[in-house]
């Protein structure tokens, strides 16, 4: 059975970060936004993890520029599953 890991998300404007019980260094993030006449999600880009600190929980983080309009509904996504 494969279930996905327990992470907290946090996306701002100009970062995108992952704080889990492993280091996501290195990793990929899909960006995606809703888009309200589909109402669906849509990928639009994907930004790499490339800083980590911890203490208790990992948090690992990336930052990127958005290339979406403003004041859109937005997600990352790591896709990151364990067995």
């Amino acid at each position: 059975m494969r279930r996905r890991q327990w992470i907290v998300a946090a996306l701002v404007p100009t970062a995108v970060g992952l704080q889990a019980i492993y280091p996501f260094w290195g990793k990929r993030v899909s960006i995606h936004v809703f888009d309200k006449s589909t109402r669906a999600w849509k990928q639009v880009q994907t930004a790499k993890l490339t800083e980590h600190g911890g203490g208790g929980y990992m948090w690992t983080s990336g930052k990127f520029r958005p290339r979406v309009p403003t004041n859109v509904q937005m997600r990352a996504d790591s896709g990151i599953v364990q067995t």
